[in-house]
């Protein structure tokens, strides 16, 4: 008989109550969130990606990332051994992050914005996006 899933295989995925503990956060706190796009299993249950998991964690700064990680690890060896590898590989991805603009840059950048004058933003700026010669910024 055929499968009707399509796209990521979710079995390792943990459900939006199992990643509200993982996280230390109520559920009702994930569900009222507008940019939570899981994958709906049956009628009510989301499943969260890992990565989706570990964006939060950084956001919610409610526990340690590192057992998070190993929290949703254990969740996939214990719903989809199979899945192990592939979660792993997606919390190491999300871990790695992009080096040249990592969240924290960025929502120091947008703080900054919004509250600092434009020439003082600007040195901010070129500060943390690599540019840290301090003739360029400034402070040379």
């Amino acid at each position: 008989m055929p499968t009707t899933l399509t796209g990521p295989d979710v079995r390792a995925w943990p459900s939006l109550s199992r990643a509200a503990r993982a996280l230390g956060v109520d559920k009702s706190t994930l569900s009222r969130r507008d940019d939570l796009h899981g994958e709906r299993v049956g009628q009510q249950e989301i499943r969260l990606s890992p990565a989706t998991v570990m964006r939060l964690a950084r956001e919610y700064r409610r526990r340690v990332v590192d057992e998070v990680a190993f929290d949703l690890v254990e969740y996939a060896r214990e719903h989809a051994e199979d899945q192990t590898e592939a979660v792993e590989a997606e919390i190491d991805a999300s871990l790695a992050g992009d080096p040249s603009s990592p969240p924290d840059v960025i929502q120091l950048l947008e703080l900054a914005r919004r509250h600092l004058p434009a020439d003082l933003y600007r040195q901010i700026e070129q500060a943390t996006m690599g540019r840290d010669d301090p003739d360029v910024i400034g402070l040379g």
